[in-house]
């Protein structure tokens, strides 16, 4: 085979290159604008979610949260701390320690009486009275539960609540109260009781005595003495502090007088009384939780083995402290008898020396009728305290 000459093959043409003009840009249709802002808003949301997510992370921790509408959620009310209650005849007075932080508007206090019990249910369903509500920090309870039967116990439930409309005075619970624990409860003993009684003490030097308690006074107590002496119109003199509520005297028996010291500071365990005509008995007693002179009254009597000693007007309110100052004749082998529902202080039949108290009378009259198996002339003075 002849060989194939050069540049004789078979002729391929060029590939020919195609480049593209760029197609003009047209006008971006009108929803495209707002596909973009569809965007932006999942992006906002997106934002906004993770900051309401931190709010309620910070919320967990400071014990507060918001909401839309109302800036707090039952579920974060703070609750308060150190409730605590002192009673006072035919009242409650409760106190409290701020909630903080306070996220609420206001408190809310319920209570129910819990008989002989002292200790407080945990649950809020026990709480059965609303007793008021306040924006600060004390509540004074003036009602049904603080004038329960004396001896029994009143429990309190102290609460944050909040209502839109604003604080209080709420008449009853708002929407939301806080939902702690139910350990923000005060339990308070009903009715007035004594701190201390001490023993009658008999003439300790000339023409004076001095009663005496068992151990020295607690500041702000009511103190009390009774002071019996022989027959004489002439007040005895007392320590300073010291305030005469009134006396009596039964000529050719004796004279019986009650003092008091109110909201004594404390430390006091003895004081001496000068007596205007000895020889004379004294005893002295201390009582929490009573300040106030209410109403007095005296009576004397001549040869009889009944008496009944009164205020001369109605007292103040129920429960009052009630006590009396009794002096007879005495002699050995007769026999005192406190009226029915009275309770003896001290007794002394020999010299015919007595004293009783009451804490559970009504707002009325108050009144003691005493008895002796033998007929005496008598000297008795009556006085109440709140």
């Amino acid at each position: 085979m002849a060989p194939r000459s050069r540049g004789q093959g078979k002729v391929v043409p060029a590939r020919a290159v195609v480049t593209k003009t760029p197609a003009p840009l047209e006008p971006a249709p009108l929803h495209s604008g707002r596909k973009g802002l569809s965007v932006l808003a999942s992006l906002g949301i997106a934002g906004l979610l993770l900051v309401f997510t931190a709010q309620v992370a910070i919320a967990a921790i400071f014990g507060r949260t918001t909401n839309g509408t109302n800036t707090v959620t039952a579920l974060t009310l703070v609750s308060p701390t150190a409730p605590a209650g002192v009673y006072t005849p035919s009242k409650v007075v409760l106190t409290w320690t701020a909630a903080s932080p306070m996220n609420g508007n206001g408190y809310i206090i319920r209570a129910f009486n819990n008989g002989a019990s002292g200790v407080c249910p945990t649950t809020v369903a026990s709480y059965v009275t609303l007793v008021g509500s306040t924006a600060g920090v004390t509540l004074t309870d003036v009602g049904a539960i603080a004038q329960g039967a004396p001896g029994t116990f009143a429990c309190y439930l102290i609460q944050t609540g909040y209502r839109a409309a604003g604080g209080p005075p709420w008449v009853a619970v708002p929407q939301w109260t806080s939902t702690a624990a139910v350990a923000n409860t005060a339990s308070v003993r009903l009715g007035i009781k004594s701190g201390q009684v001490g023993p009658p003490t008999s003439l300790s030097g000339v023409n004076s005595v001095t009663p005496t308690l068992l151990s020295p006074s607690t500041a702000g107590d009511l103190l009390v003495a009774i002071v019996n002496e022989g027959a004489g119109g002439t007040q005895s003199t007392a320590p300073a502090g010291w305030v005469f509520a009134n006396g009596v005297n039964r000529p050719g028996c004796c004279r019986t007088e009650i003092w008091y010291y109110a909201n004594n500071p404390g430390g006091i365990s003895s004081a001496t009384f000068t007596l205007a005509s000895g020889p004379g008995i004294a005893q002295m007693s201390e009582w929490p939780g009573v300040s106030t002179l209410d109403q007095t009254g005296v009576q004397t009597a001549v040869n009889s083995t009944s008496v009944t000693v009164s205020t001369a007007g109605a007292t103040s309110v129920a429960n009052e402290l009630v006590i009396t100052g009794i002096e007879s004749g005495g002699a050995a082998g007769s026999a005192y008898t406190p009226g029915a529902g009275w309770t003896n202080l001290f007794i002394d039949d020999t010299d015919g020396d007595y004293s009783d108290y009451r804490v559970n009378l009504p707002a009325a009259i108050a009144s003691e009728t005493f008895t002796d198996t033998n007929s005496f002339k008598w000297s008795a003075v009556i006085a109440t305290f709140k």
